[in-house]
């Protein structure tokens, strides 16, 4: 019984994993057919785009466009081609300054085509592929850690925003898995090399340098608290390693575009709260609205109301700073509730925009009450 039991915690997470390369890879063969299997399509670049022309040179004039709406995998792939914003790619792209406030997917890119500006689309595409792979493996080992069912990779594999990530060349599927290998090693007091992956992390996503930051406060805590389990000035210098980083990348960046990426970037916070009755109150003016526009918002305006209603107890549920995950989840699910409606009014960027606070959300919920060094058993069984 307790080989099967063994057996079964060892597969399931890979399980998780591959049912979520299969759902992301049939997603992305499902757009890439509709234009003859060309994966430069799913960069979603209009061939009104500033940087068309280079693509197609570098593509010999195979780069398939989209007819309207380009989306933000052309930043990544200006990025792939232009890494440090040195040649022509970052010169045509849009808030360029914003753009290279996260450049770590492009960045990854480049590495993996080694330099060759040609294999950028496939590795792109590779990358997310593996990035949710990793990440709803290791979001198995977490929910076990937590005491919850391993099936809890599931919400990582079957996520509709990272799997939308692997259709658009975004960078949330590889995120989500730089954060659940980062924490699963954090969790398993792995902390140095824990450390140098959420460091990388936070040039993924503005809000990722809240993971770093999160996990100090948690460590302040059980310092307040008198239950210091490591050294509180190696564990708080070891995380400062990320923010330090992106603050000395801001300075390149401005010396670079002359401006930050925040100032180059879209206002996409408010205060608290502000934006979510923002967005319901311009959903609920369904009056004026097309007849795609009335199915788009009655089909919407439920959907905000229960994840503000699910976020907001999250929030209050984590302040009780029971584990690590506690600490990270309080910081960005408050920085969800600062959204305003550039993230909440289109579902495809909704789903984008919670695609890592929703599984982050679940392990609030049904993470049990217990120290973080009393793991469960079958977490045990796992590593």
């Amino acid at each position: 019984m307790m080989n099967k039991q063994i057996d079964m915690t060892r597969s399931i997470p890979l399980l998780c994993a591959v049912i979520g390369v299969l759902m992301s890879g049939l997603a992305a063969g499902m757009f890439m057919t509709a234009d003859g299997a060309n994966v430069t399509s799913l960069i979603r670049m209009a061939p009104e785009d500033p940087i068309a022309p280079i693509a197609q040179e570098i593509e010999g004039g195979d780069f398939r466009f989209v007819p309207a709406g380009h989306y933000d995998g052309v930043y990544y792939y200006a990025i792939a081609i232009d890494p440090l914003a040195k040649g022509e790619a970052h010169q045509v792209i849009d808030l360029a300054s914003h753009r290279y406030g996260h450049p770590g997917y492009g960045w990854l890119a480049w590495l993996g085509s080694l330099g060759h500006p040609g294999w950028v689309p496939q590795v792109l595409l590779l990358l997310s592929l593996v990035g949710i792979g990793v990440a709803s493996y290791f979001a198995s080992l977490i929910s076990m850690h937590l005491g919850a069912n391993p099936w809890g990779g599931l919400f990582v594999a079957l996520n509709p925003g990272l799997i939308f990530s692997v259709t658009t060349d975004t960078s949330e599927a590889v995120t989500a898995a730089l954060l659940a290998v980062g924490l699963y090693l954090w969790f398993h007091d792995r902390r140095e090399p824990a450390a140098w992956l959420l460091a990388f992390l936070c040039f993924f996503k503005f809000q990722m340098l809240l993971v770093p930051i999160g996990l100090g406060l948690y460590e302040l805590n059980e310092f307040r608290l008198g239950r210091r389990k490591h050294d509180l000035k190696t564990s708080l210098l070891i995380l400062a390693i990320g923010p330090v980083a992106f603050l000395i990348w801001l300075r390149y960046v401005y010396a670079q575009f002359g401006d930050t990426p925040l100032g180059g970037g879209q206002d996409f916070l408010s205060l608290p709260f502000i934006g979510w009755i923002d967005t319901l109150h311009d959903l609920s003016a369904l009056g004026p609205m097309s007849f795609e526009g009335v199915q788009l918002a009655s089909a919407e305006l439920p959907i905000l109301v229960t994840l503000l209603a699910l976020f907001t107890a999250g929030v209050v549920r984590s302040f009780r700073l029971r584990h690590p995950m506690d600490a990270v989840f309080l910081l960005q699910g408050f920085f969800v509730l600062l959204l305003n409606w550039w993230n909440l009014l289109y579902p495809k960027d909704l789903i984008r925009a919670l695609a890592i606070p929703i599984p982050m959300l679940a392990c609030v919920f049904f993470l049990r009450n217990r120290r973080q060094d009393q793991p469960a058993a079958t977490d045990t069984l796992a590593t």
